[in-house]
């Protein structure tokens, strides 16, 4: 992985990468509590909507020099994916108040540090100097030979794996925190599916995560982030016509099984015999949510989301949301690997 990539990463296997060289601003601890990242201090202002970021001493640029608050504003403005969330997370303007200062302007008042700054769009990559780096091995047609390359590291929810781990005494298994939620999406204009009714009991949602799901799961727990008050400005979400004609189709990610499954259970229960399971390929799966024009989709989102408004970006105005189950992940660990930190998102960082 090319330190120009953006670090916005498409799988486990790319964050897991990024993770060990690109710094954000802040990071967030597994229970959600801020630490020193580029940023060695913080505050707020009176208002709770101006947040100053302090610099820690020694960050370079991507060349070796030192790293201003300057270039770190300017690297912001010119980075597509950085400009993408501050605009989402309602930053109206970014100061630069001297050589390590920096001030966030928000649209809306935080009494808690945003997590928009431990986001990996804003994130920096920096040489990780006294931590071991960890290895990496390509894990090819059968993960089990990464782990027989002596990977140190491997996350994974594949239960055949897990237990082939758990059998040999040189590796640890570690459960991550629940990391994605998945639900079901219908458009606005599409009928209501039968299942509809039900879908919010935590019964209903259970007995999804015991019978359909193969990997470690549970019924979606409430608080949804997506329910939260005050929403995101309407400009960003998609808007479809309110007749769109239907397709017939539950959609999901092809390369998704837990989505398929769960896609193929919803149709089981749908009642509706002219309903079908359809798997997309992730080049076509935006412009079908956007467009609106399947009955539904069962997506995954993060279970918690760092910028909400991207998040939901893609999804059409109007759409409900219906929270399924949540998953994690597990890392599997060789003895005398270098120490670790699970964050907020279910990432390791060394």
């Amino acid at each position: 992985m090319l330190p120009t990539d953006a670090p916005l990463p498409r799988n486990d296997s790319e964050r897991l990468v990024f993770r060990q060289s690109w710094e954000p601003p802040v990071e967030l601890d597994c229970r959600g509590r801020p630490r020193a990242g580029l940023a060695a201090s913080w505050s707020r202002d009176s208002t709770g909507r101006t947040w100053t970021l302090v610099l820690r001493d020694g960050l370079t640029t991507d060349s070796g020099v030192p790293l201003t608050a300057a270039d770190l504003a300017g690297r912001w403005r010119s980075t597509d994916v950085a400009v993408a969330a501050l605009r989402w997370a309602g930053v109206g303007q970014v100061v630069v108040l001297d050589s390590r200062r920096l001030a966030l302007t928000f649209k809306a008042p935080s009494t808690e540090l945003p997590a928009l700054l431990a986001d990996p769009a804003l994130a920096l990559p920096q040489a990780v100097h006294q931590r071991p780096e960890l290895v990496f091995r390509p894990a090819g047609p059968d993960p089990r030979d990464a782990l027989d390359r002596w990977a140190d590291l491997l996350e994974t929810s594949d239960p055949v794996l897990l237990e082939y781990a758990g059998r040999r005494a040189e590796f640890a298994t570690l459960v991550l925190p629940w990391s994605r939620t998945y639900v079901l999406v219908v458009p606005a204009g599409q009928p209501a599916l039968r299942l509809m009714s039900d879908s919010d009991s935590a019964g209903f949602r259970a007995a999804l995560a015991r019978d359909v799901v193969r990997v470690e799961s549970r019924g979606a727990e409430p608080p949804f982030w997506w329910d939260a008050p005050g929403g995101c400005d309407s400009s960003t979400r998609t808007a479809v016509a309110s007749a769109a004609p239907s397709r017939g189709a539950i959609v999901y990610p092809g390369d998704d099984r837990v989505a398929r499954d769960l896609a193929e259970r919803v149709v089981a229960l749908a009642g509706d015999r002219t309903l079908l399971a359809r798997g997309a390929a992730p080049s076509e799966l935006p412009d079908r949510i956007r467009a609106g024009n399947d009955r539904a989709f069962v997506l995954s989102l993060p279970r918690n989301a760092l910028v909400p408004c991207r998040e939901l970006a893609g999804i059409p105005a109007g759409a409900t949301i219906l929270p399924l189950v949540d998953t994690r992940s597990s890392a599997v660990l060789r003895h005398g690997a270098p120490p670790l930190t699970v964050e907020w998102d279910g990432a390791i960082r060394p």
